[in-house]
């Protein structure tokens, strides 16, 4: 089973969002497809923050490698 540690609220309000604006731009793009763009871009963002506080924290490169 896969844990997510993000809210799955805010993860539903963005595809709201997403869905408004693809709406008026004129897109069509299913709900299932911009809640896998979302969940993949906040699992993301979240891996990176992670190793940028890691990194920043020291005793690794930036290239995750132990000093």
């Amino acid at each position: 089973m896969i844990k997510f540690n993000f809210s799955v609220t805010y993860v539903g309000i963005i595809v709201m969002i997403l869905g408004k604006i693809t709406e008026l731009l004129g897109l069509d793009i299913g709900t299932e497809a911009l809640n896998t763009m979302v969940v993949t871009l906040v699992t993301i963002v979240g891996a990176l923050i992670a190793f940028y506080g890691r990194w920043r924290k020291g005793g690794i490169t930036p290239l995750g490698v132990k000093k």
